[in-house]
């Protein structure tokens, strides 16, 4: 073994156990989980065992194992661009909602109360200072 593979087949290790116990006590999503745990155990498997991606490779019609990574890699990164393309249009479209309705509902009640009630005292009051301590030096010529 080298030692890359000393770090990293340990590391695959406690990564897929954490993602099977996750999946076990259905924590959260159980396909994520799943997934999850997947990848990390076949990442484990191609770290000890390299030749596998070539042999996957080769079933599947690509010359090698470092293509078949490349290409898993590749359609991964599509599928994530995507997908969290699709999400920030959500959470966009969310929050447009949000704030038309809550404009709406101010414009009903009587006027623009705001999120934020800000206080008509500047800073320094509200703290207790006084303007006077809380001018600088150089005010003060």
């Amino acid at each position: 073994m080298i030692v890359f593979q000393l770090i990293a087949v340990p590391l695959a290790a406690l990564l897929f156990l954490r993602s099977a116990v996750k999946f076990l006590r259905g924590k959260g999503h159980r396909w994520v989980a799943a997934l999850t745990a997947a990848i990390w155990l076949a990442a484990g498997i191609t770290i000890l065992q390299p030749e596998v991606t070539n042999t996957v490779a080769r079933l599947l019609g690509i010359g090698r194992g470092a293509d078949l990574v490349l290409y898993v890699l590749a359609l991964s990164f599509l599928v994530a661009l995507v997908y969290f393309y699709h999400k920030v249009r959500r959470l966009n479209s969310d929050l447009t909602e949000i704030v038309r309705t809550l404009a709406i509902r101010d414009a009903l009640n009587g006027g623009s109360r705001g999120l934020v009630n800000t206080p008509k005292d500047p800073p320094a009051e509200r703290s207790g200072m006084k303007r006077e301590a809380a001018e600088s030096p150089s005010d003060a010529e």
